[in-house]
């Protein structure tokens, strides 16, 4: 009997029929784990959303009534998706810091409440939990790596927000146009280079039929109306949220600054940037020149700064500017690509867990 778990992005206003929350929780660096009077076998706290309830105010009370915690921090991670047979649904996951805990009540159907080092073997939820754990694990681990810089300075498109598959779409429509077939998101992360000319060169373009900065323009239309339907990379919500206030962030993009700015208010992200660069028009010019004057704006050392971004251009940009990189894979660029030209490679954000 296989069991699928997929993860996917969520705000307390995203439409998902979730019925369940798990709260990874962490007290004094150590897991709390959970046992139901019924059972012998050990659990992440949590439990099913009542009716009327929200999510994380099931999340609260879950966390509060399985593990006696009153003083703690609760963080929202992603929604997760079961698919097995005879049981199958959404729930969220969270991440919970446990400051101080009292006794459970004498009524609590929890026996016992166990820090441990790592999860035991005996789990309930066996199939699981332990892949909801990784994953939470995973982002805490990326978490605290970016958390020892003074400045994080993050790539939009493809980073952030997942619109590779988007940009395939509109490739291809663009392709039609010019009878010159069409692509998939597979052979576009393998293909797909700066200058980005020459990526449209490579596919067959002829800019004497259609010249670049046409071309640029088409897309950009495309790509404004389709732009509310894209949605954040899983977990990107919850790594900017966790940096707010520890590090500098900044946001520095080959997308126009007008188009930038509108993106992140659609997605109520703006306001966790520090600085946000983009650049004058749509053409998706090199970006590095305006990364300079980000690091002149901050005035943070470059000794002290990383970037996160997803291709090639990422690369140039940071060894320009002289600065850390990590290189994320499922965005425009495929992970073996990447990995071919730097050290620091995630094959996606999915691999954090």
């Amino acid at each position: 009997m296989s069991t699928d778990i997929s993860f996917f992005n969520w705000t307390p206003s995203t439409p998902h029929a979730m019925a369940y929350v798990v709260i990874v929780t962490r007290h004094q660096g150590r897991w709390l784990l959970v046992r139901h009077h019924q059972r012998s076998s050990w659990e992440l706290p949590g439990g099913k959303i009542e009716p009327g309830e929200s999510p994380l105010e099931a999340a609260h009370r879950e966390l509060r009534e399985e593990t006696g915690a009153q003083k703690y921090r609760l963080h929202a991670v992603e929604g997760y998706r079961v698919t097995q047979p005879g049981l199958s649904g959404e729930g969220l996951l969270c991440f919970a810091e446990v400051d101080t805990l009292e006794p459970l009540s004498p009524l609590s159907e929890i026996a016992e409440v166990a820090p441990m080092d790592t999860l035991p073997e005996d789990l309930t939820w066996a199939e699981i939990q332990p892949v909801l754990f990784r994953h939470v694990t995973g982002r805490l681990s990326l978490l605290s790596k970016l958390g020892g810089y003074q400045h994080v300075v993050w790539d939009w498109n493809g980073t952030l927000v997942n619109d590779a598959p988007l940009a395939v779409e509109i490739v291809n429509q663009l392709m039609t146009t010019q009878s010159l077939g069409s692509t998939d998101l597979a052979s576009y992360r393998r293909d797909f280079c700066h200058p980005v000319i020459d990526y449209y060169r490579n596919l067959g373009f002829d800019f004497e039929r259609l010249p670049f900065d046409q071309l640029c323009n088409e897309f950009g239309r495309h790509y404004s109306a389709a732009r509310e339907r894209l949605q954040l990379h899983p977990g990107s919500r919850f790594l900017l949220g966790g940096l707010a206030g520890q590090s500098t962030q900044s946001l520095l993009s080959a997308s126009s600054q007008t188009v930038l700015e509108q993106c992140l208010n659609h997605h109520g992200i703006a306001s966790l940037f520090d600085h946000i660069y983009g650049l004058p028009d749509n053409q998706a010019r090199c970006k590095i020149d305006r990364g300079r004057e980000l690091l002149a704006a901050t005035g943070i050392l470059a000794k002290n700064t990383i970037l996160v971004g997803d291709t090639d251009h990422d690369l140039e940009v940071a060894d320009a500017l002289g600065i850390e990189l990590l290189l994320i894979g499922d965005g425009h660029q495929c992970a073996s690509k990447l990995a071919q030209m730097h050290h620091q490679v995630l094959s996606g954000w999915h691999a954090l867990g």
